[in-house]
């Protein structure tokens, strides 16, 4: 088990912290001042609970290995689309029916499958998004922020309390609707906490008690709803 285990040391902690990464891995985040031996005894400690962690990860779903062409599966809003790419002298991508349909003139270039597939879900993220921020902004009594969208495939969003600017990942888009909102609701908090104090959760939960089992959603389905 040593070999999954990453040391990430850091002047900003002031203790030992143990986390289970999306890949499997599992990450001690420690102080710089900290010795070696005080993180291998910290390790021993949670040993019997990363093995109970390793046997829950065991009913995840499987990452997805993108190859950008016919039988790839996205999600949308939490449902499942396959993958039909077709050939056609004008370029479309549109959902329906349980596929994610896309025409291009060479459809054996997945490069150009992949730009027409992440154009497409940035333009639904920027529909879909845009009226739900300003929604639960107003419902927690803060001013939409600016937002925008990115590729990140390690987080699903961020917050820069002073510029009042929130950031997206496409990939949110995949999760249910739900799911989606406790992400945007924990930003959103951000801009009156910018950590992860107690306040600040007792402000995420204010505005959605059950944010705990969103979180866990996103945790276990962070390989399944990758979008590159």
């Amino acid at each position: 088990m040593e070999n999954d285990i990453l040391i990430r040391r850091t002047n900003r902690r002031r203790s030992l912290a143990l986390v289970m990464r999306p890949d499997g891995r599992f990450e001690v985040r420690a102080p710089d001042w900290i010795s070696q031996k005080k993180i291998d005894a910290f390790v021993a400690e949670y040993t019997p609970w990363m093995e109970k962690k390793r046997a829950q990860r065991g009913s995840w779903p499987d990452p997805v290995t993108r190859t950008w062409q016919t039988g790839d599966v996205f999600y949308l809003h939490g449902e499942p689309l396959v993958l039909t790419v077709l050939q056609s002298t004008k370029s479309k991508v549109e959902a329906e029916e349980g596929r994610l349909l896309v025409t291009v003139s060479v459809p054996e270039d997945s490069t150009v499958v992949a730009r027409r597939v992440i154009r497409w879900y940035r333009h639904q993220a920027k529909e879909h998004f845009t009226p739900r921020v300003a929604a639960l902004a107003a419902q927690m009594g803060e001013e939409a922020p600016d937002l925008a969208f990115s590729n990140a495939h390690t987080r699903w969003g961020s917050c820069r309390a002073s510029t009042r600017s929130l950031r997206l990942a496409l990939r949110l888009l995949m999760a249910p609707k739900p799911v989606q909102d406790y992400v945007i609701i924990h930003e959103l908090a951000h801009l009156t906490h910018m950590d992860h104090s107690p306040r600040f959760w007792g402000l995420v939960e204010q505005f959605m008690p059950n944010w705990k089992e969103h979180a866990e959603v996103l945790r276990t389905h962070d390989g399944l709803w990758q979008l590159i």
